[in-house]
This record gives C-alpha cells, sequence and structure tokens, in this order.
C-alpha cells in the first residue's frame, strides 16, 4: 500500500481543532476577506531526512507554510494566530517556527509586515524499487592484510624518533621508536598503491610504495624543523 501524507489534510485538521475560520493556501494579501480566515502559505520546500533506513522505497520532504490569519476585528485575528500556534505544538507531525520571516519576504508580497509564524508539514510518497533475486549464494571472501615496516630518518642518516608515521587510506598510524623505526598492521593485502605520510616536528615527508615495491623495512627520509639526536 502507498505511504502518502496530504499536507492541507493535516493542516486543515490542524486549523479545525481551534476554529471553523474559512482557511485559504493563497498568498497572504492587504485586503482582509470578510469574516474570519486563516491562511496557509507554501514558502518553502525542503529535503528531509528517510522515513526510516529500512524502507528506502518510501521518500520525504518538508513543507514549509506561512500562517497568518484575519478577522473584522485584528484582536480576534491575533488571538486565532495565539491558538493556532499552541494548538501547533500538540501535533507530532507539525512544526513550529516562531522565528519571523525576512523583511524581504513581505516586499516581494507586497503587504506591510503582519504576525506570523511557520508550520513544517512532512510529506512522504513510495515509489517502487525493482529486488531482483538472487541467483546465486553468497560468497564472502576475506580481504589479506599485510604489514609495512621501516624505518624514518634524516638526509644524514640520524634516526627520527616519535615521528607519526600513516596511511591515510586506512586512517591508522604508529610512531617511530627511538631508533625511527616503524610497523604498521592491518593495511590492505591486494598489492594496490600505498601512501605513506610522515609528520615530524612541523614537517612532512610522504613515500609512495607501488604495487611491486617491497614493504619491509622502507626508508623514509625527512628533514625535521629542528634538529634531531640520535
Amino acid at each position: 500500500m502507498a505511504v502518502e501524507t496530504d499536507s492541507r489534510d493535516q493542516l486543515t485538521a490542524w486549523v479545525r481543532s481551534v476554529s471553523d475560520a474559512d482557511i485559504s493556501f493563497a498568498p497572504p494579501s492587504a485586503a482582509a476577506a470578510p469574516g474570519t480566515s486563516v491562511n496557509l502559505y507554501l514558502l518553502e520546500m525542503r529535503g528531509a531526512m528517510p522515513l526510516r533506513p529500512t524502507r528506502p522505497d518510501v521518500r520525504q520532504i518538508e513543507l514549509s507554510y506561512l500562517v497568518t490569519a484575519s478577522a473584522e476585528d485584528r484582536v480576534d485575528a491575533e488571538q486565532l494566530l495565539v491558538n493556532l500556534c499552541f494548538a501547533v505544538m500538540d501535533q507530532p507531525a507539525l512544526e513550529v517556527d516562531l522565528d519571523p520571516p525576512p523583511f524581504a519576504l513581505w516586499e516581494a508580497l507586497g503587504i506591510a509586515p503582519q504576525p506570523c509564524f511557520r508550520v513544517s508539514v512532512a510529506v512522504r510518497r513510495q515509489h517502487e524499487i525493482e529486488i531482483r533475486p538472487v541467483l546465486h549464494p553468497l560468497v564472502v571472501q576475506p580481504a589479506p592484510i599485510s604489514t609495512i615496516t621501516g624505518v624514518v630518518r634524516t638526509p644524514d642518516s640520524v634516526p627520527v624518533p616519535d615521528a607519526r608515521v600513516e596511511v591515510p587510506l586506512v586512517g591508522s598510524y604508529v610512531l617511530t621508536d627511538r631508533r625511527g623505526k616503524f610497523r604498521l598492521d592491518g593495511i590492505p593485502g591486494d598489492r594496490r598503491p600505498v601512501r605513506i605520510l610522515v609528520t615530524a616536528r612541523g614537517r612532512e615527508a610522504t613515500r609512495d610504495l607501488s604495487a611491486n615495491d617491497d614493504r619491509s623495512d622502507v626508508v623514509i627520509t625527512i628533514n625535521p624543523a629542528e634538529a634531531v639526536h640520535a
């Protein structure tokens, strides 16, 4: 069964819980309609979070309406607006926004600013998803894991301790020991190219390993900003 929510039905039910005033979905105007009326003007459409991850067949957007009220007595109109505002707070499917709209909106509508607030309502539609049958049993193959070992040195072959050695591809890092040596575990072992990033005392250096490079005893040269002593 299709999941469908009509925003106007929800909004009409909310207004009817407060008043039997006329309801209009047209833009607000300077000329007040005879009698008492509530104006619900669609002001904005926004993307909304999915209904839930387990229902990818249901799409959802959020509609924001500008709410104004009019009556022969302005006090009655303001009281109706206040009652509507409190009533919407009891509606779990509706969300109220009391921040005033920008003055440019009233200029675009060609009317003076009016007391108002905004109400947002979610609208959902179901769309068809093609479900393909599984033709073969699922086979899970563990990915091979490898290790990279090496040493970080200065151009003068002085070991660099406490250098940060990381593989951005997997987000793991280690610090070199006092002899500048390091060991990186958990590296994909499918022989894809790997970039090693080294950071030491304000300087960075990189070393790219190709699929055919030896990944043991890798030597990385860096020139730290400060003198390093073995």
